[in-house]
């Protein structure tokens, strides 16, 4: 029998840290806030003179665009892992909130640095927090850098098989 607990949730975070979160590591060696401030500086939100529903906060921005860049992720699996996955939630700081960024809120977040020309900026300094000290978190994005790269190289590899079934199937 499945033993129930109301703890479960804690538990299962004691578990993350002790098997040693990535993310929680990345944590301790990037100042997200001053990524957030430099985003905001070089993309300033739009006005919210309309109204609507107040906005996530930048850093909570630039953690979720960090962790879909690192595990390659489109918007739509974006709003499923961040919904799905505890350690997202947790590096992220959704963990307690019921809202999560959908689809459509991840792309505009995206697009927001993008038109800046900020993306890499803000990107390359999170880079260079995390060389500084060759570190377990360090080597775990090297991993994940190399895994992204050798899954986009076979996911070309057969693109081109199918592109060449396709010219042979018209010629």
């Amino acid at each position: 029998m499945i033993k129930t607990s109301l703890f479960a949730n804690h538990e299962r975070e004691a578990k993350l840290n002790q098997l040693g979160d990535a993310l929680q590591v990345m944590e301790l060696h990037v100042d997200f806030a001053a990524r957030a401030a430099e985003l905001d500086l070089a993309a300033p939100r739009p006005s919210r003179e309309r109204g609507g529903r107040p906005p996530f906060p930048t850093e909570l921005v630039v953690r979720m665009l960090l962790i879909q860049q690192l595990f390659n992720l489109s918007d739509e699996k974006m709003e499923f892992q961040l919904l799905d996955r505890l350690s997202f939630q947790r590096f992220v700081g959704l963990r307690a909130s019921s809202q999560i960024p959908d689809r459509t809120t991840i792309w505009t977040f995206k697009e927001r640095p993008i038109q800046a020309d900020a993306s890499e900026r803000v990107f390359d300094a999170v880079n260079r927090q995390l060389a500084r000290p060759r570190h377990d978190c360090a080597r775990w994005l090297d991993d994940r850098r190399e895994h992204r790269a050798g899954a986009q190289a076979v996911a070309e590899q057969g693109r081109e098989s199918h592109r060449q079934r396709r010219r042979d199937d018209a010629g």
